[in-house]
């Protein structure tokens, strides 16, 4: 049989059909493959991966660097595929042969078992036979005599249609028609992930180093054992090789005494199989013989390029590694030499290339520098070029290009570390400050807060730098340590920084102290935040240090908002909403995004709310930042929870939750388990809520802001209240009270307001009921929290009900039904059974003509009107018996609308009450304010924002 070829190239043809084989006992089939006494583990989907490439190519080159199974793989493809041919498949091993295509021939012809023929060279003699064949043809070990391999391979696939050949080598053959296959490590545990033994032993790597220490009778799979092992594997790189000779430790060593020996791998991984191969009895023996088999250029580069952790891109591969006998220029070359090679791994997930070395092969190349005696100068040029990265960084975390950065710097950061360590090693603490200090941003926004203090910390401590490098480090280390909780901390360095900034005249720095010092106050002390975040905008526009100026106005926005000031919260936001467009900064971007979000989700535009927190949410999660991600998942929870979709607004929380405990932040931490509390508790489970409460609580007082600590405080008295334990519930509430108002965040003491008055009403206590849930409405007018003004009602017609004011509580009910028909604003599963019970006993309690007329007059009324009309009617009576003070509610509910331009009938319908009433108030009016028209009432009403 034979295959057809166009042009001479290895990629035409069809793969032996089946119907080629002979029947039966006629199939003399035959083969040399080695019979190999340990099992074949994994790689089923490479094995597939492999025949269907020889069903298009009639060369395919199995790649990869020493160790990684190459051979192993060949001869299991060969033995599967082995009845596809009607010659066999046929194992030459080339690894002792040297020189032309003429000398490799003999292995090839030694396998096929050829006599020599006297008239004929071997090389003609193994042209002949295989030109009358089908078979597939493994060639072993080609990299040592690549280019004698590539000679005779082209010559065997023009002349002999009818053979496949399945090569393994370091690199290519580099023929027309090669199909290249590079075998990748056997599958492993990640470093930080999969640590359950039923997710470790799916691994292959695992899989393999279990089935080689079978025979080892006293190892007992126990989760410890597993992890170890999982360990092992993933530090070996899922290289077979190194796994069956640290395998082969066992009985001698724990798997646990195994790992912690991997730093001495070379020493330790010896012992391999009398009978393999030299180069595969130690790892080291395995790694020699591909170094011995590398140019003097070659050899330099990839012991240099160990310096590198991660990986590295080209430009850095040029900056590190050239110099002495290596030029720049020449980098590119070798190294395109080595990937060629199998030595160095190219990835192409990015937009660049990116190079790494496996952890094994830097091991044996970073032994190599140091024999060397390259090692310190490296290593210095090496900590230089990661100098320069940051400081470009610096520069670009504010701009148009951070979230590209930010990305650059998170695939840099083993290669920072490296050169932070190195900085620490006694070698140049102030390289290390520089670098550490000017990816404070990077260490921010991608919630490495505890790592990102350490370094900076530590290395502030080793050293006395120049005042302006210190000023800058102690910024940094006081902003991670705020958004980490730790606000004593932080407050000493913001004041340190700051004095240094002042004295060496350095108005960005100054700036950046004052907003950090404005963050702490933000969340402490709000009120207090407002000078030192305008003076920060004052010197961030001076210095045109726009990533400040978007910074200072949106905390300026948030620390309205802390005050529950949801009015004064927009301008700022609005503000750095437009400096952060302008600029293309994307940090700035996001946190306007979900402050003007939050401020619409508490006015109730619920449409515009979802809108921007979407789309800072998504702007949140594209620069990979976790906190203001947090932040993003824990305002749509709310507005879902509103709209009635409790399964997405849980999802949200937990979400929310799960990020802040990853970045170690028990400031964040605090807020999301007091927002995913309250949820909880308001969907009826005060048995988790309490959980999330007492956990928040729970936490260091300095961490998080006061708001967060009364929510926890607050929902804590609810679910015990909800669980019986009164007494408590009654504690926790008065300290709840007390932390509200040290916060002085209105809208946490209008919540802490409504659960005093929800318990003064169950204790019948009806004055104090009224007194505190109008003391919560006139709180929520003042800072404009619409939707809260909703249960505000709610809670007033449950009081009036139990005072026997059906009425009252009908048009209140009402007005709130109609309210969240129109704005899809969901009652609480736990506030549904009072809302309902409130309505049975009004509909109860009046005819039902009147109920259903009075139903209809509440429905009519806008939020602002049934909010005027539940104060009116419990209103009390003001102290001052003249001027605009001494007027009632009810006198000023009718100024109010005599100045909207309404006649008396108007208002009394508007009202509820005739129009001689009317006119009776408006008489008290003229009198306490010696007016005589209306139209004067109307102006002064007007003037006065009435």
């Amino acid at each position: 049989m034979s295959a057809g070829l166009d042009d001479g190239g290895a990629s035409v043809g069809t793969f032996p059909p089946s119907t080629l084989k002979p029947d039966g006992a006629a199939r003399n089939l035959r083969q040399n493959l080695p019979r190999l006494l340990s099992r074949f583990v994994g790689r089923e989907q490479e094995i597939a991966e492999i025949v269907n490439l020889l069903g298009a190519s009639r060369l395919v080159t199995l790649t990869g660097p020493p160790g990684i199974g190459k051979t192993r793989l060949a001869l299991e493809v060969a033995a599967r595929a082995s009845e596809t041919f009607p010659d066999g498949a046929w194992f030459a091993d080339l690894t002792t042969e040297s020189g032309d295509a003429a000398r490799v021939a003999r292995p090839i012809a030694a396998a096929l078992r050829l006599r020599e023929d006297p008239s004929r060279t071997l090389f003609e003699t193994l042209l002949s036979h295989l030109r009358h064949t089908t078979l597939l043809l493994v060639l072993d070990n080609c990299e040592h005599v690549i280019g004698a391999c590539a000679h005779l391979a082209e010559t065997l696939l023009s002349e002999c249609p009818g053979v496949w050949i399945l090569a393994t080598s370091r690199e290519t053959l580099e023929i027309p028609g090669e199909t290249r296959f590079a075998v990748p490590p056997l599958s492993a545990p990640g470093a930080a992930d999969e640590l359950a033994p039923e997710l470790i032993a799916k691994h292959d790597a695992v899989t393999l180093f279990v089935e080689r220490t079978q025979a080892e009778s006293s190892v007992v799979l126990t989760p410890p054992v597993l992890r170890a092992v999982a360990d092992i594997c993933r530090r070996l790189d899922g290289i077979p090789l190194a796994i069956e000779l640290a395998a082969a430790r066992v009985g001698v060593l724990s798997p646990a005494q195994i790992a912690a020996r991997l730093g001495n791998r070379f020493n330790l991984l010896t012992g391999g199989a009398r009978t393999a191969p030299p180069r595969h009895q130690t790892l080291l023996s395995a790694l020699d013989w591909s170094y011995d088999l590398l140019s003097r250029p070659e050899r330099t580069l990839l012991c240099r390029l160990s310096v590198f952790v991660g990986g590295w891109t080209l430009d850095a591969a040029e900056e590190v590694c050239g110099g002495d006998d290596l030029d720049s220029h020449e980098v590119l070359g070798f190294l395109a030499r080595l990937a060629a090679k199998s030595l160095v791994v190219c990835d192409m997930a990015g937009e660049d290339v990116r190079y790494r070395l496996l952890e094994t092969i830097r091991a044996y190349g970073r032994e190599k520098l140091v024999s060397a005696g390259e090692e310190a100068r490296v290593r210095r040029t090496h900590a230089g070029w990661c100098l320069g990265l940051a400081a470009r960084a610096e520069r670009e975390l504010t701009g148009r290009n951070q979230a590209a950065w930010l990305d650059r710097l998170e695939a840099e950061l083993p290669n920072v570390r490296v050169a932070l360590e190195w900085s620490m090693g006694g070698e140049d603490d102030e390289v290390g400050l520089r670098i550490a200090s000017s990816i404070t941003l990077f260490w921010l926004v991608r919630g490495r807060l505890v790592e990102g203090r350490e370094w900076l910390e530590t290395l502030l401590a080793r050293g006395q730098p120049a005042p302006s490098l210190r000023a800058w480090s102690l910024w940094g280390c006081g902003f991670l340590a705020v958004m980490l909780g730790d606000f004593a901390d932080a407050q000493a360095a913001g004041e340190q920084g700051l004095e240094l900034f002042r004295e060496v005249g350095d108005n960005r720095g100054t700036a950046r102290c004052l907003n950090l010092l404005g963050v702490l106050k933000a969340h402490r002390d709000p009120a207090a935040s407002r000078p030192l975040l305008e003076e920060s905008i004052e010197r961030a526009r001076e210095s045109s240090d726009n990533w400040c100026l978007a910074e200072s106005l949106g905390i300026l926005g948030f620390a309205q908002v802390f005050q529950g000031d949801f009015r004064a919260a927009q301008p700022p936001f609005r503000e750095c909403l437009d400096v952060a467009r302008r600029e293309g900064n994307q940090q700035g971007l996001r946190m306007a995004l979900l402050g003007l979000g939050y401020v619409a989700l508490q006015r109730a535009d619920h449409a515009l709310a979802a809108a921007l927190l979407g789309d800072g949410l998504e702007v949140a999660s594209e620069l990979g930042d976790p906190l203001w991600t947090a932040v993003g998942h824990v305002y749509l929870g709310e507005l879902e929870a509103l709209l009635g979709d409790y399964a997405s607004a849980q999802a949200h929380e937990q979400e929310a939750l799960a990020l802040a405990r990853e970045t170690g932040s028990a400031f964040f931490l605090g807020f999301c388990l007091s927002f995913l509390g309250k949820l909880t508790l308001a969907c009826g489970d005060p048995g988790a809520a309490r959980a999330l409460f007492e956990e928040g609580l729970a936490l260091p007082m300095a961490t998080g802001h006061t708001s967060a600590r009364a929510l926890c405080l607050l929902g804590l008295s609810q679910a015990l209240q909800a669980l019986g334990e009164r007494h408590p519930a009654g504690q926790a509430l008065g300290e709840a009270r007390a932390v509200a108002d040290e916060s002085g965040d209105k809208l946490v003491i209008s919540w802490v307001l409504d659960v005093q008055g929800e318990a003064a009403r169950a204790r019948a206590d009806w004055e104090e009921a009224h007194s505190r849930h109008h003391e919560a409405i006139s709180l929520r007018l003042q800072i404009g929290h619409i939707s809260g003004l909703v249960g505000s009602l709610e809670r007033l017609a449950g009081l009036a009900c139990d005072q026997g004011r059906y009425d009252q509580a009908v048009r209140l009910l009402a007005a709130s039904d109609a309210f969240r028909t129109q704005h899809r604003c969901e009652r609480f599963p736990t506030e549904r059974s009072a809302y309902e019970a409130a309505k049975d006993r009004a509909r109860g309690g009046l005819p039902m003509e009147q109920f259903r007329l009075t139903w209809d007059q509440g429905a009519a009324l806008s939020i602002e009107e049934a909010v005027q009309y539940a104060l009116r009617k419990q209103g009390r009576r003001p102290s001052q018996s003249t001027g605009w003070e001494s007027l009632t509610r009810a006198e000023r509910d009718v100024v109010r609308l005599v100045a909207q331009g309404l006649t008396n009938p108007e208002i009394g319908r508007r009202l509820f009450i005739s129009h001689r009433t009317v006119q009776s108030h408006l008489a008290h009016v003229f009198a306490k304010l010696n007016m005589r028209s209306r139209d004067q009432v109307a102006r002064e009403a007007l003037s006065r924002g009435i």
